[in-house]
């Protein structure tokens, strides 16, 4: 579980068994909060889901306004439904689409949130490539479509457990280093070697142009 004690009895406190997702909102804002202080220049923005719903349930975590993480929650039994899996799976890839327009380090992470329990997505930007790929269903039937598509294996991490806290950890550390690697070069400005290509273009023009044939 998180650290915090006041987070975690705020997790604890919640019915394993309710329908509705956006009782972890509170919680779950918490938690970014703290792992994502504002200080350090982050901002938890709550969303509403695509679904319609009273309350937010989920947060994009940003920096300097570009998105660094987020999370979708929903209810902690939709891990057992092959319907609910496959709806959340969709969720993710639709918030995926609408945010790497604007991402600017390297890896965007997704948690996809049943309750205390999540899954893992990361979005190379590199390759273009969104992990867990979604595979081809031509061959399959209907009935196993959702399981294919987003397996309960999936939801594999627990806030409630070393395993689960240790892999919440290793994510903030990597979404971290990433934005001050961004940073680092925003302030640094232009490469050194930038502008040595830039001077040699800039004779070059001039040459073309005749403005360097009174000089070597």
């Amino acid at each position: 579980m998180p650290r915090n004690p006041q987070i975690r009895e705020r997790f604890d406190r919640i019915d394993g068994a309710t329908a509705d997702g956006s009782r972890y909102s509170s919680p779950y804002a918490s938690l970014l909060a703290d792992l994502f202080p504002s200080r350090e220049g982050y901002r938890v923005t709550p969303e509403r889901a695509f679904e319609s719903t009273d309350q937010p349930v989920v947060f994009v975590v940003t920096r300097a306004g570009h998105p660094v993480l987020f999370v979708d929650i929903k209810p902690p039994l939709n891990t057992r439904d092959v319907g609910s899996r496959a709806a959340a799976d969709r969720a993710m890839r639709e918030r995926f689409a609408r945010l790497v327009g604007r991402l600017e380090i390297p890896r965007l992470y997704g948690l996809s949130a049943m309750g205390p329990r999540f899954a893992v997505y990361v979005y190379t930007a590199a390759t273009g490539v969104l992990d867990p790929e979604l595979e081809a269903m031509a061959k399959r039937s209907r009935l196993d479509i959702g399981d294919e598509v987003a397996p309960a294996r999936r939801w594999e991490y627990d806030l409630r457990e070393g395993r689960g806290e240790g892999k919440v950890g290793e994510i903030v550390g990597e979404v971290k280093e990433m934005c001050g690697r961004v940073a680092g070069e925003r302030e640094k400005g232009p490469d050194e070697a930038v502008v040595v290509v830039g001077r040699r273009l800039q004779r070059v023009v001039r040459a073309m142009t005749g403005g360097g044939s009174q000089g070597g």
